[in-house]
């Protein structure tokens, strides 16, 4: 997996945050596919981002081979705390 962006949560509120940066954005291989995710684009304003409406068009672009690029694992340098499982909300909250 090739990471693109992680989620920086020093400084966030919430148990939930209280972890490592983790990806999201990444590409991958899958066999001869191509896979691009994101988590971004929950929000309407994300929508009007510039640089967020570039990463869309660009992971788009080179899922359906469209645009290559080198994709080196990258996972354990830029995110190492990517597996922290972060600490459960109790109930009702």
């Amino acid at each position: 997996m090739h990471v693109i962006l992680t989620l920086d949560t020093h400084g966030m509120k919430g148990e939930c945050y209280q972890r490592a940066p983790y990806p999201i954005a990444w590409a991958r291989r899958h066999g001869k596919g191509r896979v691009f995710y994101t988590a971004m684009g929950d929000r309407p304003e994300n929508w009007k981002n510039e640089f967020f409406l570039n990463l869309l068009g660009g992971g788009i672009r080179w899922a359906i081979g469209d645009a290559n690029t080198q994709l080196d694992a990258n996972l354990k340098q830029a995110a190492p705390g990517y597996a922290e499982i972060p600490p459960k909300q109790p109930p009702g909250k």
